[in-house]
């Protein structure tokens, strides 16, 4: 849960009271996430009567038109997503749709509102050897230490979860910003050259500012080359890519 992996499904029935023809009052539901502090985590997450987004079904089977701002028909609503890391407690509100022509106080339906959680079946942390945050400092939440050192300075600021680290490098090479994680022997996965491969895998959340050439997010190796022995996933064009030689010097 406190590394927002954990899922959460977020369902209700819903309905207008007006007068289809009038753009009436819709129902508008939220739930929000909060933590032991009880602190407002984020944004919270909304079920609209109003708009199509998340609408699964109508109550009537013959009726398979999605759910809009001028229908009677009661719409079932279903979200899913992850929740918002460090969690402890939620709650549901139930409101007006800001997108309607009648505001105020509700006159709607609502029915059969559910909120569950669903357990990660597979979670993250299974064989976790390294985990930073990057939450003001280069620690390794892990427990393994493997504490990353910063080299020519980046910077923190904010990120998709608590902080995250900013990391420039220029087109020219002078500028170059990164964390270094050494070499520790939790990192070393060996290869089938050699006989001692292991299966690894990551996970990170990555924003790109500006691209110019192919700026690194996560490397094992001298990124000049891609002919060079190592990995690296980077940034390319619009999106990113993965380049690795396995060869063994």
């Amino acid at each position: 849960l406190d590394e927002g992996q954990a899922q959460f499904t977020f369902s209700a029935w819903l309905a207008s009271y007006g007068t289809p023809d009038t753009n009436p009052d819709q129902p508008y539901l939220t739930v929000q996430f909060y933590d032991a502090n009880s602190s407002a985590i984020g944004s919270p997450f909304a079920l609209d009567r109003a708009l199509t987004n998340y609408w699964v079904r109508n109550a009537d089977p013959l009726d398979l038109t999605p759910a809009s701002a001028g229908s009677h028909q009661w719409g079932k609503y279903v979200r899913t997503s992850l929740i918002p890391a460090h969690a402890r407690t939620a709650t549901v509100g139930i409101g007006s749709s800001p997108n309607t022509l009648v505001l105020g106080a509700p006159d709607t339906y609502v029915d059969l509102v559910k909120l569950d959680v669903v357990p990660c079946t597979n979670a993250i942390t299974r064989g976790l050897v390294a985990h930073l945050e990057f939450d003001g400092d280069y620690s390794d939440a892990s427990g393994n230490g493997v504490v990353g050192q910063p080299i020519n300075g980046p910077t923190f600021e904010a990120g998709q979860i608590g902080q995250g680290v900013r990391l420039t490098t220029t087109k020219d090479g002078v500028v170059n910003k990164y964390v270094s994680l050494g070499y520790p022997d939790v990192l070393k996965f060996g290869s089938d050259a050699t006989g001692d491969a292991t299966d690894f895998s990551f996970s990170f959340w990555a924003k790109i500012y500006e691209q110019a050439d192919d700026q690194a997010f996560l490397s094992n190796k001298n990124w000049d080359s891609g002919g060079n022995p190592g990995f690296v996933i980077a940034t390319e064009s619009d999106g990113m890519k993965w380049n690795v030689n396995d060869d063994v010097p």
